[in-house]
């Protein structure tokens, strides 16, 4: 892989955050493969919590997600330190750390909301690199079982 590839793959990480909290459907869903998996885990899980898999259900799923925003809230995905664990001309596997914040129209300062780790399946299309599975590793228990 070469050092335009690795940019190449760091600039879609930095489009998927700009589109979420944008909640712009269509360049979220642009960010993965046609058959693009996204899956949430709760910290000490065997499994996932959420699986959404292709474009339609990943547009479905994020304009869901804003109509449960309270008006005038805004969201911002925070990734950093993103490594890359695997390599080759075709595929590649990374880990990105996230830190998810918001802010309300009556807040003064931003507060954090989540926090986890985005572990990556990357594959080279016609269009570039895409996400082919995004897991996302929360720092928190599963929404079912924060409830008791």
């Amino acid at each position: 892989m070469t050092a335009e590839d690795r940019l190449a793959i760091l600039d879609q990480i930095g489009r998927y955050s700009y589109a979420v909290d944008a909640f712009d459907d269509a360049e979220f869903a642009a960010r993965f493969t046609d058959d693009g998996v996204f899956e949430r885990r709760a910290i000490g899980s065997d499994g996932p919590y959420e699986v959404i898999e292709g474009h339609a259900a990943l547009r479905s799923w994020i304009l869901e997600i804003l109509e449960t925003l309270p008006e005038g809230v805004i969201t911002r995905h925070h990734q950093r330190a993103t490594v890359f664990d695997e390599l080759s001309g075709e595929a590649a596997r990374t880990r990105t750390m996230l830190l998810l914040t918001s802010i309300g129209p009556g807040d003064r300062h931003p507060r954090t909301v989540g926090s986890g780790v985005y572990r990556d399946e990357w594959r080279r299309t016609d269009e570039g690199w895409r996400i082919v599975r995004r897991v996302a590793d929360m720092d928190r228990p599963a929404p079912d079982a924060a409830r008791g």
